[in-house]
């Protein structure tokens, strides 16, 4: 079971992240969908407030390229460790578009119910983003 689940996950990245289909990776996604990621200011429940908020992220760096690493799979959890690249060249909230390229890594702890991926848990280089994006994190 572990290793179809590494699939569908690792299926799920490169279809929400290298090919930019959020409609199709959102098929692989539970209705009761979760996302726990400390940098996002709320919890991201469900896949409408997921593709928004990936939509704002691919809109911001629309070059985005994401690279899987490493993946690892036991039960029904799949952790993947993932980089991504990009030039920042539309605003995020609070932050205006700066044409910078920016390079950051993290790690995805996905959990798969039913054949679909139902939880995740992210935790990614946020601040290294904003630093890059010349933003001096340790003065706020």
């Amino acid at each position: 079971m572990s290793g179809s689940n590494k699939e569908l996950v690792r299926h799920f990245f490169e279809t929400a992240f290298a090919l930019h289909n959020l409609e199709e990776a959102a098929k692989m996604m539970a209705e009761s969908y979760v996302l726990n990621d400390p940098s996002e200011p709320t919890l991201v429940q469900g896949i409408d407030q997921w593709k928004q908020m990936q939509s704002m992220y691919l809109s911001a760096f629309p070059d985005h390229h994401l690279t899987i690493s490493h993946q690892l799979a036991e039960g029904d959890l799949v952790l993947t460790h993932w980089s991504v690249t990009g030039t920042h060249v539309n605003d995020l909230p609070g932050v205006p578009a700066t044409q910078r390229r920016i390079n950051i890594s993290g790690m995805t702890l996905s959990r798969v119910a039913n054949g679909k991926i139902s939880e995740e848990w992210q935790n990614w280089d946020s601040q290294g983003l904003l630093e890059q994006l010349g933003f001096n994190v340790a003065a706020a």
